[in-house]
């Protein structure tokens, strides 16, 4: 098995269509769809079946993440845009931060936040208390770049317009390797053993090889 092969896909039907952003929490996968604003979906990791579905305080989101305690999720627009931080279990608002980037998506390694902006190509690392930039902007390897995950070691993210996860140095941003057919990938996390990627086309998610 190499990097990027499919292994499994959840069943069409999820409600997974439109995937802006995934996230784990060491037990479920949460999902934020473009089609259902307002709402964040929780998902079993074993079945890769839907749970329930979190009402949140509304507006279109495109990304989001968790740190470890709570679950961050982001607004699409320009420079200011917001980046939540919620409760991941009833969707309230515990604190909000401005982007730095227009047209945002969001990764949390557990300190910093990672910020990429689909329009540019490019990341950057945000100090999560303040929204003020650490690093970068960083160019990224892609045409349409999409939710940066991590397993702890490598770093990855969608490249949209090819349709395949690219591996990246998060130092200089430089491509290392990339595999993977996935239909407009977008939102990305990692479990430490597995990428799950999600479509803003196909309606499933998709449980990818990390080697």
């Amino acid at each position: 098995m190499a990097f990027g092969d499919v292994i499994r896909e959840s069943a069409v039907g999820g409600p997974f269509l439109n995937n802006m952003g995934l996230a784990f929490d060491g037990k479920y996968l949460y999902t934020i769809l473009w089609n259902a604003p307002g709402q964040l979906q929780q998902i079993d990791i074993v079945d890769l079946q839907w749970v329930r579905t979190i009402v949140n305080y509304g507006g279109a989101r495109f990304g989001m993440a968790f740190d470890g305690y709570r679950l961050w999720v982001n607004t699409y627009g320009g420079v200011g845009s917001n980046i939540d931080q919620v409760d991941r279990i009833t969707g309230a608002v515990l604190r909000t931060i401005a982007s730095p980037l227009a047209n945002p998506t969001i990764y949390h390694d557990g300190k910093v936040l990672w910020v990429t902006s689909l329009a540019a190509n490019v990341f950057c690392l945000v100090d999560p208390l303040t929204g003020s930039i650490e690093r970068g902007p960083i160019a990224l390897p892609t045409n349409g770049a999409g939710q940066i995950a991590s397993d702890g070691k490598n770093f990855y993210v969608p490249d949209q317009d090819n349709d395949e996860i690219v591996q990246f140095d998060p130092l200089t941003g430089a491509e290392i390797d990339r595999g993977a057919t996935v239909d407009r990938p977008n939102g990305l996390v990692c479990d430490g053993k597995y990428l799950y990627v999600g479509s803003t086309t196909v309606d499933r998610i998709s449980q990818i090889s990390l080697t």
